[in-house]
């Protein structure tokens, strides 16, 4: 693609070098990625300045380069000088793969919690509906019959443009996508026209990046704030600051409200909840039906209102056929996922890695338990500090029992990880604190009796620990199934020892193995 084209419509400030108008073949923002003919973009970061790599960007081939700064030496091939190097990153990659989401109905889902079950959901209905429905998201994404496992819950612009594309050239005509706060205030959404956007709600989280709770919040009102004319919002009325979020809707666009709230226009009455699911009435403006969810707890209900009130507002479906559809909903990897195994016992793995995630999980399996609830959970190194002890504090208080232990430490040493939550629950003794994630598994299902439920939260769908940079193969739900498997022939097993955590490298990671607590990684 020429250069020109690339990037027709971008606010450029200036232009130096080579005036060539040249052949672009691919794009770049990391020189690892540069090769010969591409466009290298950079910014000033956070933590570097990306404008130090241009030299070696040119040397790896880059044909021209967009930058916030003219390079000290100017190469001789273009260099186009743009105001944000992100924003002109995600304008050309949208140039570059011919626009994809303009050509896709495409919904944005914002929101500290829920994200990922209100897109599995929504994907699920749009499919039954008859659209060919792509998915991006923390789980995993999808391109028609394709799954691509998932680097992030929103990836950068033109990596997000890109898989639009694919997306779009495997048929499908819509697309349900998670969209991080981190993606929001890094502009790798910009420009990207969403025909609905979704606010689920918020809650503490990611303040080592956003600093305040308001910064945080205002992130999330990007996605409103930027709906083109006839865009839907549709907005939990039951969260402190829907308000807010209803007021950065423009005019041009039109605001629906769901929750349980008897002002939402979409909500949720006579619920009834049980260990096989939910049961409401799904009340709207064009009429009411009793529908039924195969997924468990309230905060679950407000994720599926969530999702039918997209269907229903957007008229992709008659409540009839949301009522009818809805009871065979798949579940969702890490979400609520149960273990399954022989015992008299209830195995639950979950992503829930906030206070509020917590205590949701916890208050609603309250009612389903007939022996202790218990939980494990951990708190991920270098992230949020502030939300660690409000973590331990929701599962001391809600549960009977909790193991605290590693979640991904990454590089932050573990002990100041658990040290931080134990300064939440300096007046509670229903908690021990066992390091490795593998050993504290084998210990909370070693003393299961009859009628307990036990939740492993925290990592979810994800199979691998990230420690001091490396990532190791490890999965709760495969963790869990091998203790639960050797507890019947071997309970020494379950009593003394713990699977290992194996390298990623590792020819064997597809197995779990036993090896003993001292040996595990």
């Amino acid at each position: 693609m020429k250069l020109s084209f690339l990037t027709k419509d971008l606010p450029i400030k200036g232009r130096h070098g080579a005036d060539a108008d040249v052949e672009i073949s691919k794009l770049a923002y990391d020189t690892r990625q540069v090769t010969a003919g591409a466009l290298f973009c950079t910014w000033r970061g956070f933590k570097t300045d990306g404008h130090r790599l241009v030299a070696d960007a040119v040397a790896r081939g880059a044909a021209a380069l967009m930058v916030e700064k003219v390079p000290e030496s100017p190469p001789n091939i273009p260099v186009l000088v743009v105001e944000s190097g992100r924003r002109a990153l995600a304008l050309a990659a949208a140039n570059f793969y011919g626009q994809p989401a303009r050509t896709l109905d495409l919904t944005g889902i914002t929101g500290t919690n829920g994200k990922s079950s209100v897109g599995f959901l929504l994907h699920y209905l749009k499919e039954q509906a008859g659209q060919k429905c792509g998915l991006l998201g923390t789980v995993e994404y999808r391109a028609g019959a394709e799954k691509i496992v998932s680097s992030r819950t929103t990836p950068e612009s033109s990596d997000l443009q890109a898989l639009l594309a694919r997306i779009r050239d495997a048929g499908c005509q819509s697309a349900v996508m998670e969209v991080s706060s981190h993606a929001l205030e890094l502009d790798r959404v910009y420009g990207v026209p969403f025909r609905a956007a979704v606010f689920t709600n918020l809650t503490r989280d990611h303040l080592d990046f956003h600093e305040t709770l308001e910064n945080y919040f205002v992130a999330k009102l990007k996605l409103f704030s930027s709906l083109p004319a006839g865009a839907l919002a549709v907005v939990n009325l039951d969260d402190a600051r829907a308000a807010r979020v209803l007021e950065a809707v423009p005019l041009t666009a039109r605001a629906v409200t769901f929750g349980f709230s008897p002002s939402a226009a979409y909500r949720a009455e006579n619920v009834q909840l049980s260990a096989t699911g939910s049961v409401f009435d799904f009340v709207t403006p064009n009429g009411a039906l009793l529908v039924r969810s195969p997924w468990i707890g309230k905060y679950n209900v407000a994720n599926t209102l969530a999702a039918l009130t997209v269907m229903a507002a957007n008229g992709e479906a008659t409540l009839e056929e949301l009522a009818n559809w809805l009871p065979f909903a798949p579940f969702v990897s890490g979400r609520l996922q149960k273990v399954t195994h022989g015992g008299g016992f209830t195995v639950l793995v979950d992503y829930a890695h906030s206070d509020d995630a917590v205590r949701n999980v916890l208050q609603s399996l309250r009612p389903l338990c007939r022996g202790k609830l218990k939980i494990l959970l951990g708190c991920g190194g270098d992230r949020d500090r502030t939300k660690r002890p409000l973590m331990a504090l929701a599962a001391c208080e809600l549960a009977d029992e909790a193991i605290f232990t590693a979640d991904n430490p990454r590089a932050e040493n573990l002990e100041i990880i658990l040290r931080d939550m134990k300064v939440g629950v300096l007046n509670f003794t229903n908690y021990r604190v066992v390091p490795d994630r593998a050993a504290a598994i084998v210990e909370i299902l070693r003393d299961a009796a009859d009628g307990d439920l036990i939740v492993l939260a925290g990592k979810g769908h994800e199979t691998t620990q990230e420690i001091n940079g490396m990532f190791q193969h490890f999965s709760d739900v495969e963790a869990a199934e091998e203790v639960l498997k050797r507890s019947t022939g071997n309970p020494a097993c379950v009593n003394n020892e713990a699977p290992a955590i194996l390298p990623v490298s590792d020819k064997n990671t597809d197995k779990i193995v036993c090896a003993t607590l001292g040996g595990a990684a």
